[in-house]
């Protein structure tokens, strides 16, 4: 009991301690006994107190307790604590308290030292770590240089991850306030482009429909996100059909909003092409947009694509088949765009 409370309360040695030496002294034992019980106590309270201690004061007056030139043995141990107060400049409450543990329990408490501030180091470093996810600017390099639970390398590396995560949130707040300004988009810019992609990115973390961006993003800024356009291009068989057909229906509605933007992104026009058959194969052929995903991901052949791409895919040229099939489709269209 009065170990727990000097190790809650590390400051309240001196007065536990002095009770402890009273009440040995008042029992009726012999007085041999009476040094055993009060040498048990002293180290009792002693190991409390350092165990009472920040983990980095724990490991500072145990090792300075370590020094080669001093003996373990208890009977020097005012000698020990008067050298360690020259040399040292430890307090002589510290040194003197030290000296009462034996070599053993030493070196049991440095190892627990040792062990707890290891883990309490990679907790503080996991806590940052989410700090700096969540807002990296109100962490300061101070914070992480002045923290004692962490070692060097935690620094530094804190450090370096403080500085990218602070730069990348004020490029992220650079992208939102550009694309909410005035200031029009020029697919052609590569810089306005990296910004919309940035953009994208960072819309792609929030709850709010990956499609409703893209929308907003073109209306905005005239210019089409390019991981949008390397997902519709590149499509295949293990893509899931539901995912190219909203992924294309997103592509028609883009056009809708600026026909530019579709029509001049990337350097071959790839993008419109792409358009010109799903707009074929679901509004002139009349294929369900599952069954027209299903065509694009197993492929167009070239010459259907070439037809289609030629065309233009006009709508009004285009006339509906009443419940086609994939090999009535592939016809028609080969006769209406030849």
């Amino acid at each position: 009991m009065l170990a727990e409370e000097v190790r809650l309360e590390p400051e309240k040695f001196p007065e536990i301690d002095a009770f402890a030496s009273e009440v040995v002294a008042s029992m009726p034992i012999a007085g041999a006994q009476k040094a055993v019980l009060s040498r048990h106590a002293e180290e009792a309270l002693a190991s409390a107190w350092i165990e009472g201690l920040p983990l980095s004061e724990q490991i500072r007056h145990l090792k300075e307790d370590e020094d080669p030139g001093q003996t373990t043995d208890r009977g020097d141990a005012a000698t020990n604590a008067d050298r360690t107060r020259k040399e040292e400049g430890v307090a002589e409450t510290a040194s003197e308290k030290v000296a009462l543990l034996g070599a053993t329990q030493r070196k049991s408490l440095l190892t627990n030292a040792y062990r707890n501030l290891a883990i309490e180091s990679l907790r503080e470093e996991e806590r940052i770590v989410s700090r700096l996810s969540q807002d990296p600017i109100s962490v300061r390099q101070r914070d992480i240089q002045d923290n004692d639970l962490l070692s060097e390398f935690q620094k530094q590396k804190l450090s370096v991850e403080r500085e990218t995560q602070a730069n990348e949130q004020v490029t992220r707040l650079s992208v939102a306030n550009w694309l909410v300004s005035t200031e029009a988009g020029n697919q052609f810019e590569p810089d306005h482009q990296l910004r919309t992609d940035k953009a994208f990115a960072l819309f792609e973390e929030g709850d709010v429909r990956e499609d409703d961006h893209i929308r907003g993003i073109v209306n905005s800024k005239g210019i089409v996100p390019g991981s949008f356009v390397a997902r519709v291009l590149n499509t295949g068989p293990a893509t899931p059909n539901d995912e190219i057909g909203r992924d294309h229906e997103t592509l028609q509605e883009i056009a809708s909003l600026n026909e530019r933007a579709v029509e001049f992104s990337g350097k071959t026009r790839d993008l419109q092409k792409r358009l010109n058959i799903w707009v074929a194969l679901t509004g002139g052929s009349g294929l369900s947009p599952e069954v027209a995903a299903r065509r694009i991901a197993h492929g167009i052949s070239t010459e259907d694509s070439v037809a289609i791409t030629e065309s233009g895919a006009a709508p009004s040229r285009q006339r509906v088949l009443s419940s086609p099939t994939e090999e009535v489709v592939l016809v028609n269209l080969r006769n209406m765009l030849g």
